[in-house]
């Protein structure tokens, strides 16, 4: 952090004490890997048509083992029915994916192309940045962008991509975009707030406090966060060949 950066994080940090009332709670940094969806998947559980109400009715019952965070128990559920929907391969490699197995990244694969294009370029793009191949996962989470263009979690982990690659301009307005679209999205409240701190752009920074009454508190763990963010950076950046 530079030293205006900590001088002007200061200053915020002052602000804040002046604020009445505090913000919400956060669950965590970064995307939205959590039990958090987009709403698109549910509305398109059926969009081929292929189950039967029974069959419904026990992805229903998965899914909420999946808000849950009861991943190993979605998943034995999702094994147990007919995969001829698009709908289960989604839902499995969404469990598969938060289990860390390779197996989603097949799934995700299968479903390109179907009526869940879009929501499964969105999984396939966390894979990716998840397995340390982030331009791969920055293409897919663009493609579920642009499917999916008011889907204020899709922008979210979209913007959350770019500024883990150093896109801070791109990332910031992925973020207004999706904290605008859903206001109580509080993981794109918290990465927007990085990305400005990330920008030196701490007056904004502190108009964003200011306006969701965000605490102090959150404001030094966002500021704990940067060196991390920027170490990142460096490790992508080619090195500099010596002079001849």
């Amino acid at each position: 952090m530079t030293i205006r950066q900590h001088a002007g994080l200061v200053g915020v940090l002052s602000l804040l004490l002046m604020v009445t009332g505090c913000a919400a709670t956060f669950n965590g940094p970064g995307s939205n890997q959590g039990s958090q969806r987009m709403s698109s998947p549910s509305n398109l559980d059926n969009c081929d048509g292929a189950l039967d109400s029974d069959a419904q009715v026990s992805l229903s019952a998965a899914r909420e083992e999946m808000r849950e965070e009861r991943f190993h128990a979605a998943l034995a559920m999702l094994d147990d029915m007919d995969d001829r929907g698009v709908a289960v391969r989604y839902w499995r490699a969404e469990a598969s994916r938060r289990l860390g197995r390779a197996q989603a990244r097949d799934e995700y694969e299968s479903l390109i192309g179907s009526c869940m294009n879009g929501i499964a370029h969105h999984g396939l793009g966390l894979y990716h940045m998840a397995h340390g191949q982030p331009e791969r996962g920055v293409d897919a989470l663009a493609k579920a962008r642009r499917a999916h263009p008011s889907s204020s979690q899709v922008r979210n982990d979209y913007g959350y991509a770019l500024l883990q690659q150093g896109e801070v301009e791109d990332a910031v307005f992925e973020l207004k975009t999706a904290l605008e679209l859903n206001p109580d999205n509080e993981r794109a409240l918290s990465n927007l707030l990085l990305a400005l701190l990330a920008d030196d752009a701490l007056d904004e920074m502190a108009s964003v406090i200011n306006a969701y009454e965000v605490d102090s508190a959150l404001v030094q763990r966002i500021s704990a966060r940067l060196p991390a963010l920027q170490e990142g950076w460096d490790r992508s950046r080619p090195l500099a060949s010596n002079p001849r």
